[in-house]
C-alpha cells in the first residue's frame, strides 16, 4: 500500500524542529519589528490544477498571533501559493520571471519552492538578505 513520506504529521514535526528559530526570530529586530510570524507548508504530492490550494495546505502555524497588526496568514498563504504553483522562490520569481506571476499573486519574498515542496512565511523584513527565507528553506 502506498504511504507518502511527507504527511501533515511530518510537516508538523519539521516546523517543530525549527520552532526555536521562529520563537527567537520574532523577539529580535534582526528578523523584523512585527514580533510575530506565520508559516505555511504545502503538500508536495498535491499538483496545482488537480487540487485546490486549500486542499494542498499540509500544515500552518502562527507565532505570537496576538501581536498581528495585519493578516500574516493571508500573506504567508499567498507566498506559499506562488512557490507551490511555480516550484520557485517567490522573491526570485518576482525579480527574474515576473511573467510567471498571475493576477492576484503576491510578488513578495518569503516563499520558497523546489522539488515539489512549497513553504511560505510572513513576519520578517524584506531586505537583502531576506532573513525569513532561510527558516523556510530549513522546512522544505
Amino acid at each position: 500500500m502506498y504511504k507518502p513520506l511527507i504527511t501533515r504529521e511530518t510537516a508538523q514535526q519539521a516546523v517543530g524542529c525549527v520552532r526555536p528559530l521562529f520563537e527567537r526570530a520574532v523577539t529580535t529586530s534582526d528578523f523584523g519589528d512585527s514580533g510575530c510570524a506565520h508559516v505555511v507548508v504545502m503538500d508536495p504530492y498535491a499538483r496545482p490544477g488537480l487540487i485546490t490550494f486549500e486542499q494542498a495546505v499540509l500544515y500552518e502555524e502562527s507565532f505570537n498571533r496576538e501581536r498581528w497588526d495585519a493578516d500574516y496568514a493571508m500573506y504567508a498563504r499567498a507566498k506559499a501559493n506562488v512557490s507551490w504553483r511555480t516550484g520557485r522562490d517567490s522573491y526570485g520569481l518576482a525579480v527574474t520571471a515576473p511573467q510567471l506571476l498571475e493576477s492576484g499573486d503576491a510578488g513578495l519574498g518569503g516563499g520558497v519552492g523546489g522539488d515539489g515542496i512549497g513553504v511560505g512565511g510572513r513576519g520578517g523584513f524584506y531586505t537583502l538578505p531576506r532573513p525569513q527565507e532561510p527558516v523556510q528553506v530549513l522546512l522544505s
